[in-house]
This record gives structure tokens, C-alpha cells and sequence, in this order.
């Protein structure tokens, strides 16, 4: 009886393990300037905002979003902002554009200026 709980615990855990794995999400990345007179962190809390607010509106969704500054090569940072389908991402966009993302969306804005951003539908190996 043992042996069976312990089989059946143990594929449980590689079902969930392997679905883990093969998550798809839609990415998107924003390749941004800080504007004059800003930091990193003025960056990160317009962006918190707006994780916060996107999982709200999209019933806490699981949207995520990342700062990330160049080490090496390319000046500026990018956004890299992770949405679990692109019906989400949609969704996401379509929230920005009621009174409360606005305002994010001007806070954003007033921290830096991102000149480009590309979609991406990503699957982790």
C-alpha cells in the first residue's frame, strides 16, 4: 500500500513538475532611456504600479514584469513584461486605457522613454 501511495505521489509531482516546465507565456520587451533626472527606482515603482494594477483588473492574472539594466554592451534597460496568454496581453492593453492606467501609463512615461518593444510568445525548456 505503500509502495502505491508513494508511486502515485511521485507521478503527481512529475505531472506537475513537467507542466511546469513547459509553461508558454506571451513576453513582451520594452528597450527604454531612463529621462533626465531619474533613476532605476523611480522605474521600478511606476512599474509596480502597474503589475498591481493589471492584476487587478485581469483578476490577478499572473502578469509579471522585470526591470532589467545592461551589465555589459547596450546603454538604457529594458522592460520584460510576462503575460499568460496573449488574450491576457490584450486585456492588459485594453486596461491602460480607463482613467487609473492612464495615470500609470503617464507615470511610466515620466520615468523613461522606451523606443521600442517586440512580442514574443516564449516557452521555458
Amino acid at each position: 500500500m505503500k509502495r502505491a501511495i508513494s508511486t502515485m505521489f511521485a507521478t503527481l509531482l512529475l505531472g506537475m513538475a513537467v507542466s511546469a516546465f513547459s509553461e508558454t507565456r506571451t513576453v513582451v520587451i520594452w528597450t527604454c532611456t531612463l529621462n533626465d533626472g531619474k533613476t532605476m527606482d523611480d522605474v521600478a515603482a511606476a512599474n509596480g504600479r502597474w503589475v498591481k494594477y493589471q492584476n487587478k483588473v485581469n483578476e490577478d492574472a499572473g502578469i509579471r514584469s522585470w526591470g532589467a539594466e545592461s551589465i555589459i554592451g547596450a546603454t538604457g534597460f529594458v522592460y520584460i513584461d510576462s503575460y499568460p496568454s496573449l488574450e491576457v496581453w490584450s486585456a492588459a492593453r485594453e486596461a491602460m486605457q480607463a482613467d487609473e492606467g492612464q495615470a500609470i501609463g503617464d507615470a511610466l512615461d515620466e520615468a523613461a522613454e522606451c523606443s521600442s518593444s517586440s512580442l514574443y510568445e516564449a516557452t521555458e525548456h
